[in-house]
């Protein structure tokens, strides 16, 4: 560490470079050989040549004008000289001084100057003393280069003297020789001279051409200058025509206000049409007033009537509890005996739900009742209605207020539709091919996901536009939706826009949808649920959860925010087909409610609606599995299947109403629909 700190404090100040041109050339040949391995320098040493001297000196002088490479020269400097600081007697200030003639002979003068120099304890005197061995060192420098310098030139003398005749042949020689070059470039250059004259013929032949196409073009430019004065008088043209045809627009605009000012006026008598229509329509209510009144006499006539309805609702009450009762003790008992009772007690609900449609059938052929017939009796008797006093009653007010799109709407059929998932809300296509869109609410409102089954009942509102009321059937699957869902936050952004960022990770973010930035006008921070579709990159929002103020009442409450499953980005399932082969039956239902989800599967699909089970039984016995849809299924069917899949060993299960249950029933079950499980559990899920 001292002659690191001696190295530092030279490299901040400035070492000439005469000592070390010196010091190298007191170092022997192996010395310098070491050097030049310390410092990594690129000199090749050959055994049998000189050493490069010179390259040495050239190598030392670079790392000496680099400032970093100054302390890595007077590392290898002390290197060199360690030896001397290795000696007994040399170990302290005063013993390096008196040993310098020693030092000096064994040495040399320019390795002793770098002991005091690189000395670590250095004071005046020792200064004094480096800076005396200094100018002696260059003195004695001086003087061996001149008395090498005398000898040198006496020697020169000598030979010029002894070699004068020699030096004048080899100048005889010499000239000779530059006599026979001179002809033989001046033979070159005639030749090149010659090469010359044929490329300047040449040259002139180009331009020659060159002129003729420049002649060409010029011809071609005029022609040019034609065709564009000739395009700017046609465009003169079409500006005029556009002219025209602005003054002509301008006129259909001022017809068109024309129309829109009669549209006015005719809107204006429709709506006065629309008050008389209202009038009317009070006409017609106190009509259906009278109509509710014969209505409620012939109730009265029908409870009479009702006593053996009743008594079959009863009877059937008391068979589903006792049919209940007796499935529940079937699991610990399979006799006969007890499967001949249960089955003798769907017989008699079967008979019993007969007996009840016969009785409805004829109470409707006892009492028709057509809307027409009620309106234009009761239209008829108009005046008298009019002159009695009515007293007013909150159930008949009740039923004034409801529109007349109810009473429509049993004249029209209902349909079957299929519901797809969007970014926001979705769609659903009916089976009769028509399509018709639904919002984000309607969504939440009827719990519907991707592919859920509906049952559609179309109905006209005031007589004007076609409305449907929604009915949930079978449930969707949002995993196999087009879209992610996800719970964040809003974050406002510069420039004014907006994002939604996912909850679980700020990366996550997606820039919002201006017409939900329009509709639902967020804030920074407001908690969302927001939908993305799949290869695009506009959020839009479920569901949008505003911070509320503090409520002395609910003070410590937070708004109830829906769990989202899909709080990270949902991995489709793969469509795997693992049930190759294979063959399922599925009793309820529709079979276009099931088909995708068994094809994804790669298995066979046998469905049956559930009303004759009889036609599939056959098939049933080389089936794979059983599926039920108990709320679509009839008792009859239910129990010849289930009692056909106990007898061949085939596993057999209920699905609770979902695409999604049965994809995970089908699924979780793989292995024992295959036959490869070892102890099958077939029992059907309640």
């Amino acid at each position: 560490m001292p002659y690191l700190q001696r190295i530092q404090e030279d490299c901040t100040g400035s070492f000439p470079i005469e000592p070390v041109r010196c010091f190298l050339q007191e170092l022997s040949d192996k010395k310098k050989r070491s050097l030049i391995h310390q410092l990594k320098l690129p000199i090749r040493i050959y055994p049998k040549r000189p050493f490069p001297q010179a390259v040495l000196h050239k190598h030392i002088l670079a790392m000496y004008n680099q400032k970093e490479n100054r302390p890595k020269l007077l590392a290898a400097i002390l290197y060199a000289i360690a030896d001397m600081y290795e000696l007994e007697e040399t170990h302290t200030q005063a013993s390096l001084i008196e040993q310098q003639d020693t030092l000096i002979k064994q040495y040399g003068v320019w390795h002793y100057y770098w002991s005091l120099r690189l000395f670590p304890e250095r004071d005046e005197t020792l200064e004094t003393h480096m800076q005396t061995v200094y100018q002696k060192a260059l003195s004695l420098a001086s003087v061996n280069s001149e008395e090498t310098a005398q000898p040198d030139l006496e020697r020169s003398e000598d030979t010029d003297s002894a070699q004068a005749p020699i030096q004048l042949e080899k100048v005889a020689t010499t000239l000779k020789r530059k006599l026979d070059r001179e002809m033989t470039q001046r033979q070159k250059l005639e030749q090149d001279a010659a090469q010359l004259s044929k490329q300047l013929k040449q040259q002139d032949k180009l331009t020659e051409q060159l002129n003729a196409t420049k002649e060409e073009m010029e011809k071609k430019l005029q022609e040019a200058h034609q065709r564009e004065l000739s395009l700017r008088d046609e465009l003169h043209q079409q500006r005029l025509r556009a002219g025209e045809l602005e003054s002509e627009s301008k006129r259909l605009r001022h017809q068109k206000r024309a129309l829109e000012g009669e549209h006015k006026s005719l809107q204006a008598a429709i709506s006065q049409l629309e008050e008389q229509l209202s009038e009317k329509s009070g006409l017609l209510a106190m009509l259906e007033r009278e109509q509710r009144r014969q209505k409620q006499l012939s109730e009265k006539e029908k409870s009479k009537e009702a006593e053996p309805k009743q008594l079959t609702e009863l009877l059937l009450r008391s068979l589903y509890e006792e049919s209940e009762q007796l499935c529940s003790r079937f699991s610990k008992d399979k006799g006969a005996p007890l499967r001949l009772s249960i089955r003798t007690r769907f017989d008699l609900i079967d008979q019993l739900e007969r007996y009840q449609e016969q009785l409805l059938e004829e109470t409707e052929s006892a009492h028709p009742e057509p809307i027409q017939h009620t309106v234009e009796s009761t239209a008829s008797n108009n005046d008298t209605v009019a002159d009695e006093p009515t007293e007013p009653d909150a159930t008949q007010d009740e039923q004034m207020m409801e529109p007349a799109a109810i009473h429509t709407s049993s004249d029209q059929q209902s349909l079957n539709g299929t519901f797809y998932r969007r970014d926001h809300g979705g769609f659903i296509e009916l089976e009769d091919g028509k399509v018709f869109n639904i919002t984000e609410s309607m969504v939440y409102q009827h719990q519907l996901q991707h592919e859920a089954e509906v049952l559609c009942t179309p109905y006209k509102k005031n007589g004007d536009s076609l409305l449907y009321e929604i009915e949930l059937l079978l449930q969707g699957d949002d995993d196999h939706s087009p879209i992610t869902q996800f719970d964040g936050y809003i974050q406002a952004g510069e420039h004014q826009t907006w994002y939604c960022v996912s909850m679980n990770d700020s990366d996550i973010r997606y820039p919002l949808h201006y017409k939900d930035v329009q509709i639902q006008r967020p804030q920074d921070g407001d908690a969302c649920l927001f939908n993305v579709a799949e290869g695009k990159h506009i959020a839009r929002i479920s569901r949008l959860y505003r911070e509320m103020l503090p409520n002395p009442l609910t003070k410590n409450k937070l708004p109830a925010v829906k769990s989202s499953t899909s709080a990270l980005p949902r991995s489709k399932p793969q469509s795997d087909p693992f049930l190759k082969d294979c063959r399922i039956v599925i009793v309820g239902g529709q079979s276009k409610w099931f088909e995708p989800v068994v094809k994804d599967t790669g298995a066979e699909l046998i469905h049956e609606n559930g009303e004759n089970p009889g036609r599939i039984l056959s098939t049933l016995r080389r089936s794979n599995a059983l599926f039920m849809l108990l709320t679509a299924t009839s008792h009859r069917a239910t129990w010849s299947c289930v009692e056909i899949a106990k007898q061949q060993n085939i596993p057999h299960f209920v699905i609770q109403g979902s695409k999604s249950n049965l994809r995970s029933l089908l699924w979780d079950n793989r292995h024992l629909i295959k036959g490869d499980s070892e102890d099958p559990v077939r029992a059907i899920e309640a």
